[in-house]
């Protein structure tokens, strides 16, 4: 179990690496600090600028996976380039004919011919 966690970990560094520094890396830390009878252990990771995570993992390297999957799903959020003025957006900010708020609005006017 604890090979295949830290092989897990590993792969995801991989993904973390784009995203952060060293120094933020670096300065991350999990500990285990509840464990229930028959039950998986509680853990708490502790990531970059103050980003935390607790829960359920099967080991550290799994709290580990489980911080920084979290960290990403929160922090990192997504972009996409508006396809007019290339303007780079979240997700939730371009509609479906990929364009950027201001740039539709534009395109209202010019077809109400405003």
């Amino acid at each position: 179990m604890h090979d295949f966690c830290r092989l897990n970990l590993k792969l995801h560094m991989e993904t973390i690496k784009g995203h952060t520094t060293a120094a933020q890396r670096k300065a991350t830390w999990a500990y285990k600090f509840r464990v229930g009878q028959g039950r998986r252990p509680t853990f708490e990771w502790n990531g970059p600028d103050g980003y935390r995570w607790e829960g359920k993992a099967d080991c550290l390297w799994d709290a580990k996976v489980k911080g920084w999957s979290s960290w990403m799903e929160d922090v990192i959020t997504p972009t996409i380039s508006c396809e007019l003025c290339e303007d780079e957006r979240s997700e939730e900010d371009i509609n479906e004919d990929g364009r950027c708020p201001p740039c539709e609005e534009r395109e209202e006017k010019n077809e109400n011919g405003i």
